[in-house]
Formats: structure tokens, C-alpha cells, sequence
């Protein structure tokens, strides 16, 4: 039981982070959107994806909410590491 209550807690704090972020850019939620999400409690915990969503939902309008959609970023943490020297290295 305390398992299922972390990983809920995890999904809705993870929720909480993305829709965070796309309250402050509200451009983004005016069309469609994916959000790619990295991490085992993504992939493997039952119902995190749904858990999160649902979070999100109650926090973002309707109408903007259904231009969100959640996908399994594999690797994305190396995938940002790798997008950001690029960048630094083009700013030098």
C-alpha cells in the first residue's frame, strides 16, 4: 500500500512540474502539444500516465487540455544533456 501511495504521489507531483510550465508559456497549450516524460515510474508504475493526467486536467481549462497528450521520452535526460551543449557550444 505505501508503494501505491508514493507512486501516486510521484505522478501527481510530476504533474504538477509540466503543468507549471505550461501555464507560465500559455502560447503552447493554443495548439497541440506532446510532452515527452523520462523515468521507470512512467514506464513500468500501473495507471501513473492516467494518475497524471488527471492531475493536469484539473489545473489546465478543458479546451487547452485537450491539445496535451503524454509520451514515454526514452533516454530524454541525455537527449536534453546533449541539446544543451549543443547550444552552449554554438553561444561560445
Amino acid at each position: 500500500i505505501i508503494s501505491v501511495l508514493v507512486g501516486e504521489r510521484a505522478a501527481r507531483l510530476s504533474s504538477v512540474g509540466v503543468v507549471a510550465t505550461l501555464t507560465k508559456r500559455p502560447e503552447l497549450l493554443a495548439k497541440p502539444i506532446t510532452v515527452g516524460i523520462d523515468g521507470s515510474m512512467y514506464e513500468h508504475f500501473p495507471n501513473f500516465e492516467s494518475i497524471l493526467s488527471e492531475t493536469a486536467a484539473h489545473f489546465i481549462p478543458e479546451a487547452q487540455f485537450k491539445n496535451i497528450s503524454f509520451i514515454l521520452a526514452k533516454d530524454g535526460s541525455g537527449v536534453g544533456a546533449a541539446i544543451t551543449a549543443m547550444l552552449a557550444s554554438k553561444a561560445n
